[in-house]
């Protein structure tokens, strides 16, 4: 597929500075694009490699590179570069059906042009939306509900009860439902606490692959609508994802935790049970969040603080081997002036007697 650079700044949203007649067939980074393709351009930091760079055309902000390639300008030239990208996607072909080694149950319900691939299962009471596609080895357990138009990627594990809302994206590897970490411990063993609800996944949810979402001991994990959860996110039983979230890689959040709308956590954070995290909150990477955190913050740090204070403690920690130097220092000169009398020792407390008979 082609398209003129004038046609493609029409369907992203853009202007076109220099020849519009330029033929565009794709696209690629700056390093990497090949000739006939639309790159973009962030900054004029990147001025360099748009010089350098093989593409056609570029996509930028301003029209300050105007005079090194034809150019599409526009507010938001990455987002616009999204939308050249889908454009030149190859569509996927799905077979539609069912495989003849997929196993379904008799009394499972398939919409209309489902796809269910090899050696796929889907179990009693099932409810399948039209157009939903299940990859090569999925199981799908007994009366989970899958919304329209939503996809399963190969060896996605779905636990009995889980409902999935419309187009939602599941990643291979990821286990959806699976019990809860809870047990009553004890010096004699620990108990299993039975994990009596489901997880619930609403519309327009993407999770990535090898993921592991528990569910509630009694009543249900939520990750809301809209919410995109990157590849190795443990989210544990009775967590309360809410809309438009954002969770990265290797995130672990503890049982019960409760989030608002639109938090963004970044890679390796871990958050603790039971804790309350307010709407618009984000997390920086590699953080620990042990208590609730209001609406609108910036955490930083492990433990976490805000943002703002996590930078001037590292500022200062920064500075410790200099400082821990310039109090030698002083202690030397300090004890040249007048000795410093050395410190007691702590007396310690006389041992007891053994109470034992001999």
């Amino acid at each position: 597929m082609k398209y003129t650079l004038a046609e493609l700044a029409q369907k992203i949203g853009g202007r076109v500075v220099g020849d519009g007649s330029v033929e565009i067939s794709g696209v690629g980074s700056l390093t990497g694009a090949e000739p006939g393709q639309v790159s973009f351009v962030a900054d004029a930091g990147y001025r360099e490699r748009a010089r350098q760079t093989r593409a056609a055309a570029l996509i930028a902000a301003n029209e300050d590179l105007a005079d090194l390639k034809p150019l599409i300008v526009t507010p938001e030239p990455y987002r616009a570069f999204v939308k050249a990208a889908e454009l030149f996607t190859e569509t996927e072909t799905i077979v539609r059906g069912v495989h003849a080694s997929a196993a379904v149950h008799a009394q499972a319900l398939l919409g209309r042009e489902v796809s269910i691939g090899p050696a796929a299962v889907v179990e009693k009471g099932a409810r399948i939306g039209d157009r939903v596609i299940i990859g090569a080895g999925c199981y799908v357990g007994t009366g989970v509900e899958v919304g329209e138009d939503s996809r399963l990627y190969p060896g996605v594990v779905i636990y009995p009860g889980t409902l999935l809302g419309r187009r939602v994206a599941v990643h291979a590897g990821t286990v959806i439902g699976s019990d809860g970490f809870g047990y009553l411990l004890g010096p004699k063993g620990h108990t299993k606490k039975p994990q009596l609800g489901r997880v619930v996944i609403e519309d327009d949810v993407e999770i990535g692959a090898n993921c592991a979402i528990d569910r509630a001991a009694l009543d249900a994990t939520v990750i809301g609508a809209g919410s995109k959860l990157d590849n190795l996110v443990h989210v544990a039983h009775g967590v309360v994802l809410g809309k438009n979230c954002v969770i990265l890689a290797l995130v672990a959040i503890g049982g019960s935790a409760r989030m608002g709308d639109n938090v963004i956590i970044s890679a390796q954070c871990m958050i603790k049970d039971n804790v309350t995290i307010g709407n618009n909150v984000m997390i920086a990477a590699g953080s620990g969040i042990p208590d609730d955190v209001e609406d609108g913050a910036v955490m930083w740090g492990f433990p976490a603080v805000p943002f703002a204070r996590a930078q001037r403690i590292y500022a200062r920690w920064k500075q410790l081997p200099e400082l821990f130097t310039r109090v030698r220092e002083l202690e030397r000169k300090l004890e040249a002036a007048a000795p410093l009398k050395p410190r007691p020792k702590p007396k310690r407390a006389p041992a007891k007697k053994s109470r034992r008979k001999k």
